[in-house]
């Protein structure tokens, strides 16, 4: 049986045990190392090694200078500005990463830190704020639809979940993008996606049904791909409240109606009253609706990657 080609994900070389930070130690994180690393294949990255600056080496902060830009500056030598050398690097290695469907990032890190990097004044002393590192900075310029996160962002298992759904959906997203796409596969695409959409962002939800809708032909599909993978990464990457993940339930629910006895249903109302005052996980209703909609398949439903997710993803999500 031939292997399924796993999924690529970049990850800064320290989160996988590489001694490559400035003290010449490392930040390996288990969760990503052990669990993520055996379903996903990593490109470890660390941007200050690819610009040559060395291990050990002397710390950087990310400094505002008077003009408003930021730079990477020496801690002890204010000297010492390595903004060109990581800005270089980052340019150069950007084109290597179109295959990625996700990226971990070093937290903190002034090259790698994705929203909560200490920046300081132009005297060095001062924090004067948070931003990002300039390393991250590219890849969010480069890649604006690629999941992106750090691993202080991956605490809970409902945060690790959500990553992980997030990296499926853009590599199928990917996959209908690089594939000659036609209106009718758009339309595929979206319908069975429409219930993990609705759990995210209902405002989105309604506006890509729209979209789909009102696109009348191949014609002109390049604009609408673009509209549409852009709102689908903006949906997918506001984390679903258990109100919303209730809404779909609910949803589900209607489908049923017709052919669920009383008892059945009062039961699955009750897990979902659980579930939400948040005594129960969100496996406990849907592997309970997925039980009932095995004894009554629906056509619309059977398809939604919602309850019904590939099956890596499915081994995956479940493991956490």
């Amino acid at each position: 049986m031939i292997e399924q080609q796993r999924i690529r994900i970049g990850v800064s070389s320290c989160l996988l045990g590489a001694e490559v930070r400035f003290d010449g130690r490392h930040k390996r994180d288990p969760f990503i190392s052990d669990v993520l690393g055996r379903h996903f294949e990593f490109l470890p990255i660390c941007p200050e090694v690819g610009a040559g600056m060395g291990v050990p080496r002397e710390p950087v902060n990310l400094v505002r200078f008077q003009d408003g830009s930021i730079h990477a500056v020496g801690v002890e030598n204010s000297g010492l500005n390595v903004t060109g050398s990581i800005r270089a690097y980052s340019d150069c290695v950007m084109p290597e990463l179109a295959s990625l469907r996700g990226y971990l990032l070093k937290s903190r890190s002034p090259s790698c830190g994705l929203r909560d990097v200490p920046v300081h004044a132009e005297n060095g002393r001062v924090q004067i704020g948070t931003g990002t590192g300039l390393f991250a900075d590219s890849l969010l310029s480069h890649y604006p639809l690629l999941p992106v996160e750090q691993e202080s962002g991956l605490v809970s298992p409902a945060s690790r979940e959500h990553f992980i759904e997030r990296i499926f959906a853009y590599d199928r997203w990917l996959a209908l993008v690089e594939s000659r796409p036609t209106l009718t596969r758009l339309i595929d695409f979206h319908t069975r996606h429409k219930l993990q959409i609705l759990s995210h962002h209902q405002l989105i939800y309604r506006r890509l049904g729209r979209l789909v809708a009102e696109t009348a032909s191949t014609a002109g599909l390049d604009e609408v791909l673009q509209s549409y993978g852009s709102q689908l990464t903006i949906a997918l990457a506001h984390p679903a409240s258990r109100n919303d993940q209730v809404n779909v339930m609910q949803h589900l629910l209607g489908y049923l109606k017709p052919v669920l006895d009383h008892d059945a249903k009062q039961e699955f109302l009750l897990a979902l009253d659980v579930y939400k005052a948040g005594k129960t996980p969100l496996c406990v209703p849907r592997d309970l609706i997925r039980h009932h909609f095995s004894c009554h398949p629906h056509p619309f439903v059977e398809c939604q990657v919602y309850l019904y997710p590939e099956q890596q993803e499915s081994l995956l999500r479940g493991s956490i």
